[in-house]
């Protein structure tokens, strides 16, 4: 089974590149979390989001992470997501500032989450 293990994002900028548009970001928006949101790519995936590649997000540290991507990803009513912070599932009740404190990473500042998504019967959210 094939599993994305490195982020597209870093993958496309260095390093520095990659601090330098978090430093930029941050001064304009020093509120938000900077989250780099992209697709989780496995064998089982059977739906595509449609996800710019990837996607940046700003997002306010008390928001809750689930109700906040969501927003952001146009997905058929049968599919449910998943998301992934350092290739584990997050607590629900944790707010974006406390998983940006527990799992930022470490090089640049960014966020990086991974969205899954899978068939259902009818959406989980």
């Amino acid at each position: 089974m094939y599993v994305q293990t490195k982020s597209q994002f870093k993958v496309n900028h260095s390093l520095e590149e990659r601090k330098r548009i978090y430093s930029k970001k941050q001064i304009i928006h020093p509120t938000k979390i900077l989250i780099i949101l992209e697709q989780f790519i496995d064998n089982s995936a059977s739906y595509q989001l449609c996800l710019a590649d990837p996607d940046q997000l700003m997002i306010n540290f008390e928001a809750e992470m689930n109700q906040q991507i969501k927003k952001k990803i146009p997905k058929a009513k049968n599919i449910s997501l998943f998301f992934f912070i350092n290739k584990a599932l997050p607590q629900k009740d944790f707010t974006m500032g406390q998983l940006q404190q527990k799992m930022q990473d470490k090089e640049d500042g960014f966020l990086y989450v991974q969205v899954k998504s899978l068939e259902t019967l009818g959406s989980l959210y």
